[in-house]
């Protein structure tokens, strides 16, 4: 562990053969955390009252299971649509179809399930400018399913559980599902619509029940296991998915 950094309340050090990792005190934690995000340095977010050597020997004992996620998160980033890929949503299933032509231009197209793809032939299927259209047509489609299907599904979810909210929004977010504000407008993560249907449903009445319990205490999770059961089973399979377009 060597370059110690203070600054803004943080210190920043590195762990040799991994990297930056930042330590930051916060007055909301209860206890230390691990934050990995696309991009950006391995966060320890520890309470306000404890040291940061003790967060830092917290980061030193996590080294492997950092090590594990933050190569997960790495090769997610890379992942490439191929011929094979099939994305399923509650509405629809989309298969890829690559097409090649002469024109010196990418283009995609959707009918009865196959999004067409059409690329010049001096190009590979797994090029980068390929990839972002195909991705940046998929996030139109996703998006407008997304907002067909989940503001719908949360009111029928919350007139069946007794609940009630004020504005849903549907968002791209990249670390949250889902979130509701004390004012209980509640955002949506369009990737959402990627997810299964039942962790769909657990993600919404997840953020239906902080209406009435913004935190993660005993009654929040007695509320939603009165809902759905076991919450915490719903809230560990939720953890094999990551947020974000086809993680």
């Amino acid at each position: 562990m060597t370059g110690t950094l203070v600054a803004n309340g943080m210190q920043k050090f590195n762990i040799q053969g991994f990297g930056l990792v930042t330590v930051r005190k916060s007055k909301k934690a209860k206890r230390i955390s691990i934050r990995i995000r696309h991009d950006q340095p391995v966060e320890v977010v520890i309470p306000w009252w404890t040291s940061y050597n003790r967060g830092k020997a917290f980061a030193l004992q996590k080294k492997d299971w950092i090590q594990k996620h933050t190569d997960r998160l790495s090769g997610m980033r890379e992942k490439i649509i191929t011929h094979h890929t099939i994305i399923h949503t509650p509405a629809i299933n989309i298969h890829f179809r690559f097409l090649q032509n002469s024109t010196g231009h990418t283009r995609a197209s959707y009918t009865n399930g196959v999004l067409r793809v059409e690329y010049d032939r001096r190009m590979n299927v797994c090029d980068d400018s390929v990839q972002q259209i195909v991705k940046q047509y998929l996030m139109q489609m996703l998006r407008k399913e997304a907002l067909a299907y989940l503001p719908e599904r949360l009111a029928q979810l919350a007139r069946q559980f007794g609940f009630q909210y004020n504005r849903v929004s549907i968002r791209n977010q990249k670390t949250l599902w889902g979130s509701c504000s004390n004012r209980n407008n509640i955002n949506l993560n369009l990737h959402l619509i990627l997810l299964p249907s039942h962790l769909i449903d657990y993600v919404l009445v997840h953020e239906l029940v902080h209406t009435r319990h913004k935190n993660h205490g005993p009654d929040f999770w007695s509320a939603l296991n009165h809902c759905l059961g076991d919450g915490k089973a719903f809230a560990r399979e939720l953890r094999q998915f990551s947020v974000g377009l086809l993680h």
